[in-house]
């Protein structure tokens, strides 16, 4: 593979990285010494595949912005959980 990761896909913004409970991109940077260019490089990657996907289904990405990033005009909340403190991993009430 080319080392030359910074121009090789198209620069369409991202509005979302789901970080949380993602083990992917650490587990891979770790293994394979991946620098802050290289990881860059592959989230890139990743979000390429997932615009050619979207465009297949006819979905145009840019239109679901306001679905994915936080909105001033909005009254959104957070809601957080200690996953340690719960018995059931699914939140709710066990049926």
């Amino acid at each position: 593979m080319s080392q030359n990761y910074e121009t090789s896909l198209d620069m369409t913004g991202i509005h979302t990285l789901n970080a949380r409970c993602n083990v992917m991109l650490p587990v891979l940077r770790e293994y394979y010494s991946w620098t802050d260019v290289r990881t860059f490089h592959e989230i890139r990657r990743f979000h390429d595949d997932l615009l050619r996907i979207l465009k297949a289904k006819g979905i145009d990405y840019e239109l679901l912005r306001s679905a994915l990033t936080p909105q001033q005009a909005k009254h959104e909340a957070a809601f957080l959980f200690d996953e340690q403190r719960c018995n059931n991993s699914s939140f709710g009430v066990q049926i």
